[in-house]
């Protein structure tokens, strides 16, 4: 005789089976589509890439030729970066002498103008008493110049007073 447990599995096997059977057709179709898929696409893969094979070859020809071409240049290349080089060094040293330039220019300009100006300002009044121009102004005049000659300038508008 039959036992229920032998009943229980033989019942549970036959659910098994009969949902197993509808995924099982659904992966054949799947399988199916998917071969077909590739008979399709394995000629157009097989040319493409020959295509493919045929432009890498003109690639490394390509490459090859332009590696040759370079060969030449290198010279050239290696003046050109030779050269950029001294001008960067020069461009710095350039700079350099600006920056000091800069900072010592005003202070030379001073000097030099206190080396070449007399020892007191006029005044204005002293400058037109001399030439006979702008009488009883009272602003102060400074001497510019050197050896061949001074001229007084107005020190409110830096217009020449007088010139000795």
């Amino acid at each position: 005789m039959v036992s229920t447990t032998q009943v229980i599995v033989l019942v549970l096997f036959a659910v098994l089976v009969g949902a197993a059977v509808p995924a099982l057709v659904q992966l054949r179709r799947t399988l199916r589509s998917a071969e077909q898929f590739l008979e399709m696409t394995g000629p157009r893969l097989q040319r493409t890439l020959g295509d493919i094979e045929e432009a890498m070859g003109r690639l490394n020809r390509i490459s090859e030729k332009v590696e040759k071409g370079i060969e030449p240049l290198t010279p050239l290349l290696a003046t050109a970066r030779e050269v950029a080089g001294t001008i960067d060094r020069a461009r710095g040293r350039l700079r350099t002498l600006l920056a000091v330039g800069g900072a010592l220019g005003p202070a030379m300009l001073a000097g030099a103008r206190a080396f070449f100006s007399a020892a007191e300002p006029r005044t204005a009044e002293a400058a037109s008493n001399f030439e006979g121009k702008d009488e009883g102004r009272q602003e102060i005049a400074t001497p510019v110049g050197g050896p061949a000659g001074t001229a007084i300038r107005s020190a409110r508008d830096g217009k020449e007073i007088a010139e000795s």
